[in-house]
């Protein structure tokens, strides 16, 4: 433990870096001042494109993958929990929260796109973005399209059908079947039949690996202390660039 440490001993276990720098082909330690412009420079948008490229390279092909978002409190954290199902509420403290919306394939666990935005937006409405962002060559790959209730929309279902993507949407009481043989309406039908038989013939259970994301993620994370707005979200962003890089690192090295 800390508290049993000397500070001589301490200084024996620190290992210089110029291994570390001729390996990198760096001549010297950038500065203080070298890192904090280079953070400044750094656009959301690129740092966004990062995460998803070492998607890419991870997964290449991803046949499964679910969806989700979640809110992240900018300051006063605990009040998420309080007014997420408050419509009210959360539009008054909209500026307290950022949600973030990622796409995750289940069998490695890595996000293969993400995007940001405010705290009332709808879940559905950030899909677009996503499969934008995905791309279309790792798109073809995708077979099951896993999510919640929040994402139930016939455009989507339509859209995911022309892709030859299999929805994996719990549907909610009031969609409408409408008697077709499309995939969609015999979805609704088996899950009304038997949500047990539906659950076990599409592995609902799958879906719960973008809420595993967010677990890892949250575990890290720590109080946003950015004087600016926009610095608070790009640190948000970096916490699941450092999940990524994790993975990536493990595959590697």
């Amino acid at each position: 433990t800390m508290d049993k440490w000397s500070w001589a001993y301490y200084r024996q276990e620190l290992t210089y870096c110029e291994d570390i720098l001729k390996k990198s082909g760096a001549t010297r330690v950038p500065s203080k001042t070298s890192l904090f412009t280079a953070w400044t420079k750094l656009s959301e948008k690129k740092l966004i494109r990062q995460i998803t490229q070492l998607g890419r390279i991870i997964c290449p092909q991803a046949r499964t993958v679910a969806v989700d978002s979640t809110g992240f409190a900018l300051k006063g954290g605990t009040l998420w929990r309080i007014v997420k199902w408050s419509t009210k509420l959360l539009k008054k403290t909209s500026k307290l929260f950022w949600k973030v919306h990622i796409m995750v394939d289940t069998s490695s666990m890595v996000i293969l796109s993400l995007s940001s935005s405010s705290a009332p937006t709808h879940d559905l409405q950030r899909v677009g973005a996503l499969f934008r962002t995905l791309g279309k060559r790792l798109q073809r790959t995708i077979r099951f399209f896993y999510a919640d209730k929040a994402y139930t929309s016939d455009d989507l279902f339509n859209y995911l059908q022309q892709e030859h993507i299999t929805a994996v949407v719990e549907p909610k009481k009031n969609t409408q079947d409408h008697g077709t043989e499309s995939r969609r309406d015999k979805t609704i039908r088996l899950y009304r039949m038997s949500v047990a038989l539906w659950k076990k013939t599409f592995r609902a259970f799958r879906k719960s690996s973008v809420e595993h994301v967010f677990g890892v993620v949250k575990q890290n994370f720590a109080p946003l202390r950015a004087r600016t707005a926009k610095n608070k979200h790009k640190r948000l962003i970096l916490y699941f660039f450092e999940y990524n890089f994790s993975l990536y690192f493990k595959q590697h090295y």
